[in-house]
């Protein structure tokens, strides 16, 4: 006579079920890692502008993209100036009264011109010549040629991203 032989039934015991769980939350986690990582590089790479536009027209003042944009503080007297697109604000502080001046900024290569359009500027329409440059928040102005004494002082020294 033969005998029959048994099969075995496959049981599903609770450590399988254990480690197939375990398995698959690591695969999903390494899965999210590399979404996220995907993602995040996508967005760096469409916010990203470069630092110096590469044409700066004194006409295209509509164009976000100017070097020089911003508020900065003076090291030297305190001075604030802001700088938006083709015009720029300056406000020399003082114990009497706040003294503003305003006027239109050139970009070209590294020298940027300042020339005041207050009709109560002494330096009206006298154009200021400045070699700069960028390092960490901060604005470093270094004189190339100005007529006017007074914004020659202020200009040219290093100026803090605010």
């Amino acid at each position: 006579m033969q005998r029959k032989s048994k099969k075995r039934k496959k049981r599903i015991t609770l450590g399988n079920l254990v480690l197939f769980f375990l398995v698959l939350a690591i695969i999903s986690i390494i899965i999210a890692y590399f979404l996220t990582q995907s993602e995040q590089h996508q967005e760096k790479s469409a916010t990203t502008t470069p630092a110096y536009p590469a044409q700066t027209t004194k006409t295209n003042a509509s164009q976000a993209n100017f070097p020089l944009n911003g508020t900065w503080a003076s090291d030297y007297d305190g001075s604030i100036l802001d700088i938006y697109g083709a015009s720029f604000s300056i406000e020399h502080p003082s114990v009497e009264s706040n003294h503003v001046e305003k006027g239109n900024v050139f970009i070209s290569g590294n020298v940027v011109t300042f020339t005041y359009t207050d009709s109560n500027s002494l330096c009206k329409g006298k154009p200021g010549h400045y070699f700069f440059t960028r390092r960490k928040g901060h604005l470093i102005l270094k004189l190339k040629t100005d007529m006017c004494p007074g914004r020659k002082e202020n200009f040219a020294t290093e100026w803090d991203s605010i």
